[in-house]
């Protein structure tokens, strides 16, 4: 009887030793478990917050590349005075899918309607929205800036002569020859050099004649083809 009590009392002992050890060891287990899922939580929302935070900033750049090309279009469809139905339509598709496209950042929409509500944008309101802008991507604009030039049909002097200015910028900003496609808007021009009778060069950088002999200058007329 006394062996099978003391077996007993021993048994509880143990028991109870073990349960002390099982809570001394898995209570710093169970909050090492919670501790490392709180840890992950917040890794994973700091990972989350970055990302978040990285696409906004690309979001930003990739916005003032966007606002050039809106400026550029709105400063070519203005460029007589007044907005075709049709240039209104292309203008009113661009501006519309860049507001939705970055609905997520606020000043955005305030931004565009600035550019779209302009309807005098001359280009010194256009230059500064290219020189926040990645001057490769804007050499790509000059695509869509020609479609919209080209919208209603017809294609007046003024609006040739705005994307003459687009071209140049891109000339003088970059170095490279946005303007290889600008020619003499009088082909009938005297080439002849009124100094030595040289045959003249044109300058598309500067739109001048230009003596390669003697140096004499002269502004001529270039027009977009």
């Amino acid at each position: 009887m006394l062996g099978a009590l003391l077996a007993a009392t021993i048994a509880n002992n143990v028991a109870k030793s073990v349960s002390r050890e099982v809570t001394r060891y898995a209570a710093p287990v169970a909050t090492a478990a919670a501790t490392a899922a709180i840890t992950g939580a917040v890794q994973n929302s700091m990972q989350q917050r970055a990302i978040n935070q990285a696409r906004e900033v690309e979001q930003r750049r990739e916005l003032r590349d966007l606002y050039a090309k809106l400026a550029i279009c709105c400063y070519i469809a203005h460029a007589d005075g007044a907005v075709t139905d049709a240039e209104k339509r292309e203008l009113d598709m661009i501006y519309r899918e860049i507001s939705e496209g970055y609905s997520n950042i606020p000043e955005a929409k305030n931004e565009l309607t600035k550019i779209y509500n302009n309807v005098t944008p001359d280009f010194v309101f256009v230059e500064g929205y290219m020189n926040m802008a990645n001057p490769d991507i804007l050499a790509s604009f000059l695509t869509l800036a020609e479609a919209i030039s080209r919208a209603d049909s017809s294609v007046s002097e003024n609006e040739d002569r705005c994307i003459y200015n687009i071209k140049k910028y891109l000339t003088d900003r970059t170095g490279k020859n946005y303007l290889r496609n600008v020619v003499l808007k009088d082909t009938s021009t005297d080439l002849v050099c009124p100094g030595c009778s040289a045959t003249m060069k044109l300058d598309k950088y500067n739109n001048t004649l230009t003596c390669p002999y003697c140096g004499q200058t002269r502004y001529v007329e270039v027009k977009y083809t």
